[in-house]
């Protein structure tokens, strides 16, 4: 799921006009995709960088992405080109000895389309034809049994449009926190689900110990998506309670006022060096707690703990 393939088939246009009102669109989408770190791949070394494909009879690629009138538009495709290579999907074939075709058309070879629907990966297009507008292409799988020639269909998620991306992107976020080692890939800031969220190194330790459950697990997720979207639109801890719809409070002043369980909610900040993590989220089972430090001004969450109920007077 964390891939793209791109459709060479789907390139030249049918004519330069159709090329230059519809191209931008293409670069637009790799823009988007490459910002939350989902790989672009082609499948035919023959190509090379962008400035190398056929894209229209009479298409100039240097002269166009230099004459483009939307500055904004021009930032993000230049964006591409420059810093957005199309590297080989494998070095071993995983298609060798198979044909892929179109099935409304058997005539148009679709090499890469097939290597999607293998890797279970979407593919790109060109919006240059009726073939690829589509948000799935039907595609047939040709191979020698024996002598024997099987054929078999099959369906690739295609996008085309920047109308798809939101979906797109959406279902990438969703397969990647339903496996535990995605906790393993966060870092201490710039994380591209959370960009509101701060994770001490502390925090990081905790939710990548061997100790975390498949439950801790998705009310971890729960808890970081929550926050991350309520601090943005929150101006004290009232209203971050009210727009997380999160347990949480700060400890009991008693708690506080005894040293040996205060100076436990004392974690070392990346940024701020050693802070207090008294307010804590509680919508964990077995009594466990993720402390926290919301600050209201930067819009910021910083994540100090996680794990079992740390001691207090009471506990």
């Amino acid at each position: 799921m964390n891939s793209l393939i791109f459709n060479d088939a789907s390139l030249p246009f049918l004519s330069n006009e159709d090329c230059l009102n519809n191209i931008d669109t293409f670069f637009e989408i790799i823009f988007y995709i490459n910002e939350k770190n989902v790989n672009f791949n082609k499948v035919d070394e023959k190509l090379g960088g962008w400035n190398s494909y056929i894209y229209a009879e009479g298409f100039e690629f240097g002269k166009w992405l230099n004459q483009i009138d939307d500055i904004e538009s021009s930032r993000l495709i230049k964006s591409v080109v420059a810093n957005v290579p199309c590297p080989l999907i494998v070095n071993n074939n995983p298609i060798e000895d198979i044909i892929f075709s179109l099935k409304s058309d058997q005539d148009i070879e679709v090499t890469a389309l097939g290597v999607a629907s293998i890797l279970n990966s979407y593919c790109v297009s060109f919006a240059s034809s009726i073939h690829w507008k589509s948000n799935s292409i039907d595609v047939l799988k040709h191979w020698d049994d024996d002598g024997s020639i099987k054929i078999e269909s099959t369906t690739v998620d295609n996008i085309f449009s920047l109308e798809q991306i939101d979906i797109f992107l959406h279902k990438i976020i969703e397969t990647k926190k339903s496996n535990k080692d995605y906790l393993k890939t966060l870092d201490i800031k710039d994380n591209k689900e959370y960009p509101n969220i701060i994770f001490c190194t502390s925090a990081l330790k905790n939710l990548t110990a061997i100790s975390i459950t498949t439950i801790d697990f998705k009310k971890i997720i729960y808890a970081l998506d929550q926050l991350d979207l309520a601090i943005k639109q929150s101006n004290c801890l009232e209203d971050l309670i009210e727009n997380s719809e999160l347990n949480m409070s700060f400890e009991s002043v008693e708690t506080m006022k005894c040293a040996k369980h205060a100076r436990k909610r004392w974690f070392k900040h990346p940024f701020l060096g050693d802070s207090l993590f008294e307010l804590h989220v509680k919508n964990f089972q077995n009594g466990k707690r993720m402390h926290i430090l919301a600050d209201y001004h930067s819009k910021t969450v910083s994540i100090g703990y996680f794990g079992l109920h740390l001691s207090t007077v009471k506990y």
